[in-house]
C-alpha cells in the first residue's frame, strides 16, 4: 500500500519541490480558497439556508396555534353539528329550539317579548348549556338576559334567560 500511495504521490511531490517559491506560495493560496469555497457551498451556506427555512417554518407553526387556541371555544360549541352556517335569516325561536335540541337543553317554558324571546330550563348540565349559548352566539344570538341557579344536582343548573339577534 506505501509502494502505490508513494508512486502515486511521487511525481506529484517532484513536481511541487519544481515549482519556485513564489509559484508554491500562489498555488497554496489558490488550494485554500477553493477548499474554503467548497466548504462555504456545499456545508455552510445550505446549513444556514435549512436553518432559516426552519425558524419560518416553525413561525409559520405558531401562528397556526395561536390561531387555533382563540377559534377552540368556536368549534368546541359547534362540535357535534354538521358544518352549519349561521342562519341570520330563519326564525330566533326555531334556531333556540334546534341549538337546545342539539346539546340536550330540555327547554321547560318560551314567552315571547317583542324582538326577544323568555326561555326557562329547570335542569341542564352546565357544560351543555355552555355549548348551548356558545353555538347560539356563533349564529348570532345573544342573551340578552341569564340568570343562572344551582340545583340539588353536582354539576347541573336551572335557567332563565332572554334571547335576541
Amino acid at each position: 500500500m506505501t509502494v502505490q500511495t508513494s508512486s502515486w504521490l511521487e511525481p506529484l511531490t517532484l513536481r511541487w519541490q519544481g515549482l519556485p517559491t513564489r509559484d508554491r506560495r500562489a498555488l497554496s493560496l489558490l488550494l485554500i480558497t477553493a477548499g474554503l469555497l467548497v466548504l462555504w457551498l456545499g456545508i455552510i451556506n445550505p446549513t444556514l439556508s435549512w436553518r432559516e427555512s426552519t425558524r419560518s417554518d416553525l413561525r409559520a407553526a405558531e401562528e397556526t396555534f395561536r390561531q387555533l387556541v382563540e377559534r377552540a371555544p368556536l368549534a368546541m360549541a359547534s362540535s357535534g353539528s354538521s358544518a352549519q352556517a349561521p342562519t341570520a335569516g330563519g326564525s330566533l325561536n326555531a334556531e333556540v329550539r334546534n341549538q337546545a335540541n342539539r346539546f340536550g337543553v330540555v327547554i321547560q317554558s318560551f314567552e315571547p317579548d317583542g324582538e326577544q324571546i323568555r326561555v326557562r330550563v329547570d335542569t341542564v348540565r352546565f357544560t351543555n348549556l355552555m355549548r348551548w349559548l356558545g353555538a347560539l352566539e356563533a349564529r348570532g344570538i345573544d342573551a340578552a338576559q341569564l340568570t343562572l341557579e344551582a340545583t340539588d344536582r353536582a354539576g347541573q343548573v336551572s335557567v332563565q334567560a332572554s334571547f335576541r339577534r
